[in-house]
């Protein structure tokens, strides 16, 4: 983000698909750890740092699904938030809440904090609105938590930073478009 975090990793590893994430942290001789996922470069602090190994999730980005039903959407963890509110703008939709850091990804809103929102909603953090979060472990075994199956473990995984393992898709809550407006006093 502004060159104050430095990392020198000995593998640095792009996977296409969940099945080469999943083939990456289980083969731990050619990706030794500590393994951290990274998504586009905006953190301020060393979470994704690391002296094993780095997976940059940009090539797992897609949007999934649009549920109009329980207004929710699914992508892919490497989506950036503005390429998510640019395919919904096209459906008519949004995510619930403004964040100026439109390369954040997906899958670092789903397990980390995020600035607050400039809208004043409920919750101000994107995590907040997650319902869904599917994740590979260190073990490089699939995982899933939904407010449906698991809510107290999704509300961890909300929370994680990554520690759960390497987070690959995501369904989060989204609302039809509207306009807002901001009235500033001087």
């Amino acid at each position: 983000y502004d060159g104050g975090i430095t990392t020198t990793p000995q593998e640095v590893v792009t996977p296409k698909d969940v099945q080469e994430l999943q083939a990456i942290l289980r083969d731990t001789e050619r990706y030794p750890s500590p393994l951290r996922a990274m998504g586009s470069f905006h953190s301020l602090t060393p979470c994704p740092a690391s002296t094993g190994t780095v997976v940059r999730m940009e090539r797992i980005k897609r949007v999934l699904y649009i549920d109009r039903e329980k207004m929710t959407v699914t992508a892919e963890a490497g989506l950036q938030i503005g390429q998510l509110a640019k395919a919904l703008r096209k459906e008519g939709m949004q995510v619930l809440l403004n964040i100026e850091i439109g390369n954040a990804t997906i899958g670092s809103l789903a397990c980390c904090h995020s600035k607050d929102a400039m809208d004043g909603v409920e919750h101000g953090q994107v995590s907040s609105y997650v319902t869904r979060i599917k994740w590979v472990d260190p073990s490089g075994e699939l995982q899933e938590a939904s407010e449906d199956t698991d809510p107290d473990l999704l509300y961890l995984v909300r929370s994680s930073y990554g520690l759960c393992g390497v987070v690959y898709e995501v369904t989060l809550r989204i609302k039809p478009v509207e306009i807002i407006k901001f009235d500033f006093e001087v």
